[in-house]
């Protein structure tokens, strides 16, 4: 760990620390990011390939303690990137979006890993279609799903033609 990175220090105050903030450079992110990033990836991998059987401690509860870093240096990295408009900056939010969504997909897509968390949760209740089990998640990743049962009936589609009170434009649509 890096004693002149102020972000991969240990933070001091309540709720896990405040954010040196008066100490925090552009120069400090590359490391700070790719050493959170690799860290969570390999908390992951062992999770995903635990030949213990799935519990929720091993499993959910060692996915939450996986990403400790990330969570820790992501907001002060958004923060500084949105709100510190210089060529540094930018330049770092070129680079690291694309790593950042791919290290994110990486989870996503990892073999093992949703298997191991529908054991935990037990799969689906007998009569839920893979359609409505997915719902959840689209909507924690930003897409507005209307479930056309309750908000059309008589459409058999997820979402409505029009869009609703609250959504944003095209988002609502039915794609065909």
């Amino acid at each position: 760990m890096s004693q002149s990175n102020a972000l991969m220090e240990e933070w001091s105050g309540s709720y896990g620390g405040v954010p040196p903030w008066d100490r925090v450079k552009s120069a400090h992110f590359a490391e700070a990011l790719g050493s959170s990033l690799a860290q969570r990836h390999a908390a992951v991998v062992r999770i995903a390939g635990n030949s213990e059987p799935p519990t929720f401690e091993n499993t959910i509860e060692a996915l939450e303690r996986a990403g400790r870093a990330c969570d820790r240096i992501l907001p002060v990295f958004n923060v500084m990137r949105l709100n510190m408009s210089n060529a540094d900056y930018r330049a770092l939010d070129r680079e690291w979006q694309p790593k950042l969504a791919a290290a994110t997909d990486a989870i996503l897509f990892m073999p093992g890993l949703f298997d191991r968390i529908r054991a935990v949760h037990g799969g689906s209740p007998p009569g839920v279609t893979r359609q409505r089990r997915q719902r959840p998640g689209l909507q924690t990743s930003g897409l507005p799903l209307v479930d056309a049962r309750v908000s059309s009936p008589g459409h058999g589609h997820l979402a409505s033609s029009r869009p609703g009170p609250g959504s944003r434009p095209g988002l609502g649509r039915t794609m065909q």
